[in-house]
């Protein structure tokens, strides 16, 4: 009765600390869907407030400052003619594929995603 009793406990216990890590990885991954989305807003909000040949270049470019390293402008970026690239990355998927760990848990004999040969060659 003793070791099927203290089995018991340990299944329970074991579940238990699952269930919460679950629990804790949906509340994280929320939070983080939130933070996401209202950075996108304020994205299109910036966006949507810029008029067409009404907003000086100053005006814009400052109003782009605050993205800091997620923003890239074009090299020929003047006050005629400018292209700027903002890009919005999660957390987790940030830190999940700059450091390739999807690559790492595929069979080691198939080819990257990407660059899949034809099937006559495969």
């Amino acid at each position: 009765m003793g070791p099927l009793r203290s089995l018991r406990k340990f299944l329970v216990a074991l579940s238990l600390s699952l269930c919460s890590l679950l629990f804790l990885t949906l509340l994280a991954s929320q939070v983080e869907q939130r933070l996401f989305r209202r950075r996108a807003e304020l994205l299109l909000s910036q966006l949507q407030s810029l008029e067409l040949r009404k907003t000086s270049w100053q005006d814009a470019q400052t109003q782009f400052q605050r993205w800091g390293p997620n923003r890239e402008f074009d090299e020929h970026c003047d006050s005629h003619k400018c292209s700027l690239k903002i890009t919005l990355t999660e957390f987790a998927f940030g830190y999940l594929s700059e450091r390739n760990l999807f690559v790492k848990f595929r069979a080691p004999d198939t080819p990257p995603l990407g660059n899949r040969p034809k099937s006559d060659e495969w």
